[in-house]
């Protein structure tokens, strides 16, 4: 048993560590009611779709086999914090009110409110411990001490935060192609919430979704590496 756990911290230190279901960025389109950036902000959570494969049994020979003849796309549901400036719920309503006109009952054209979101899953920072008498800078003790923190590296504590280094670093992106919120669903208030807070559940309809590559290096990293070797920092 030693030995496999052993294995598997292997498989997850060589691997980058494991995804963390908190760790997210959506990108929606931005409207003047509110920003893209103040929507992944109050983006409580998201479900990143999957993919099914629509089957069909056939007979070959003496065996019955289900044969792939299609595919279906997952759900993709989001849910929202509502603030006090309804600027969530004005921008979905606005949205929607694209596809249908509300006043005079008219479908709008599909390519007018279709847009394609994005959905990304971030890798975790790692630390790195870095002691003081590891550093061979040709300096005085009195002034190795009073260097300041630049960047990710803090030199006084003799400590680096890769986080800041990966800040954004994505692990999987999807892009969902030509969605569009197909359901809002109403608020509900209750005298027994008191102490609630409003959250709105949005599910959107779309065509299709595709992977985007995420796998870009890092030439900072490799330079903070190279660092390493001038520097002999185990």
């Amino acid at each position: 048993m030693t030995n496999s756990i052993d294995q598997l911290m292997g498989v997850i230190t060589n691997r980058g560590g494991l995804m963390r279901g908190n760790m997210y960025l959506v990108k929606l389109p931005p409207s003047s009611v509110i920003g893209s950036e103040e929507l992944n902000l109050v983006c409580k959570s998201v479900s990143v779709p999957g993919r099914n494969l629509n089957t069909t049994q056939r007979q070959i020979g003496m065996f019955t086999r289900n044969i792939v003849h299609g595919q279906a796309v997952g759900e993709l549901s989001m849910t929202f914090r509502v603030m006090n400036d309804p600027a969530v719920l004005t921008y979905f309503n606005a949205w929607q009110a694209s596809a249908v006109n509300r006043d005079t009952g008219e479908v709008g054209y599909y390519n007018d409110y279709v847009r394609d979101i994005e959905i990304s899953i971030l890798k975790k920072g790692v630390g790195l411990p870095l002691f003081k008498k590891e550093f061979d800078l040709p300096l005085p003790t009195f002034i190795k001490n009073r260097l300041p923190t630049i960047g990710p590296i803090n030199f006084r504590q003799g400590e680096i935060d890769l986080d800041l280094v990966t800040n954004d670093k994505v692990a999987y992106k999807v892009r969902i192609l030509e969605a569009y919120p197909a359901a809002v669903v109403g608020v509900t208030m209750s005298d027994d919430n008191m102490d609630g807070l409003i959250d709105i559940n949005v599910s959107f309809s779309y065509k299709d979704w595709v992977t985007q590559s995420t796998d870009q290096p890092s030439g900072f990293l490799d330079s903070l590496f190279d660092i390493f070797d001038k520097f002999k920092i185990g």
